[in-house]
């Protein structure tokens, strides 16, 4: 990894509801290996400077918390350590309970 920006934000929309948004760019050296299906050959491809960005909307009361997250809201098509294409823009939402005694 050469360059890499993180940036966190939060923001009370109203009484126990927030939204974080988590914004990043990530420029890595080197190359990935990749299948070129026209040569029917591996090829090396250097990688690609990019941008995520996700965003998670919570409600939070007592020790319950449920959430929306969306991952990848730009849809950005990258490929990562170990020439892993990683998934484009994706939700998933859950339910937390914090109980303690």
């Amino acid at each position: 990894l050469r360059d890499k920006l993180s940036i966190t934000l939060s923001q009370k929309l109203i009484e126990n509801i927030g939204l974080f948004w988590f914004i990043s760019y990530q420029n890595r050296t080197g190359a990935a290996i990749q299948y070129n299906h026209n040569e029917l050959a591996y090829r090396f491809k250097a990688y690609q400077p990019y941008w995520l960005i996700n965003c998670k909307a919570q409600w939070k009361k007592e020790n319950i918390q449920f959430f929306v997250e969306v991952s990848n809201i730009l849809n950005t098509q990258y490929v990562d350590a170990g020439s892993v294409l990683q998934p484009g823009r994706w939700l998933h939402a859950g339910i937390t309970n914090n109980y303690q005694q």
